[in-house]
């Protein structure tokens, strides 16, 4: 019996090692406001644009993107054109909607002053920029970006309460046995 609760405590931890819960990251690009000024000079209009995504740092692949976005100009969702990631950080991001509208995550936009999104867990600051592509405009802001891991340990609880439960099945299926009473009959 030990052995194989041994066994099965072996194959158990190596499969929720192998799960890898701590290469994914979720990044949340707070909801920054952009003052656009059309042809029409004293008239500015605003933009508040935000997006969250996932991040695999295995494969370098960003996806699952969920752009918000509420003012007068955005159309429809908000699609990747272009990006660049390598192993250390988020170099660039640019999404367009359906209009031509950009929206655009770019460290070098300010001499390079900002750094790109790393792969550690943390509050950045972020250098950012829209385009407007009706000629309203293009504004340049500073926003926030909250860069999150996945709780490693929850594939290891998930795992564990699993293995309890699947032991307390198997005992439950065992006859009762009293040798004890056996052998004093």
């Amino acid at each position: 019996m030990k052995a194989r609760l041994g066994m099965f405590a072996v194959i158990l931890f190596a499969g929720v090692s192998t799960c890898r819960a701590d290469s994914f990251l979720s990044v949340n690009m707070l909801p920054t406001t952009f003052e656009l000024q059309p042809d029409r000079p004293g008239v500015s209009l605003f933009e508040t644009v935000g997006v969250t995504f996932k991040w695999d740092l295995t494969t370098g692949v960003l996806s699952d993107f969920q752009v918000t976005a509420q003012g007068p100009f955005a159309v429809g969702t908000f699609s990747p054109a272009l990006i660049r990631v390598d192993s250390t950080a988020i170099r660039f991001i640019d999404l367009v909607d359906t209009a031509g509208n950009i929206f655009q995550f770019n460290p070098g936009n300010h001499a390079g002053l900002i750094p790109p999104l790393p792969t550690i867990p943390g509050t950045y600051r972020t250098d950012l920029f829209f385009s407007c592509a009706s000629h309203c405009g293009e504004d340049f802001k500073i926003g926030t970006a909250v860069v999150t891991a996945a709780e490693p340990a929850t594939g290891l609880f998930v795992g564990l309460g699993l293995a309890i439960v699947g032991l307390m099945r198997r005992r439950r299926k065992k006859p009762l046995q009293n040798t004890v009473w056996e052998k004093l009959g």
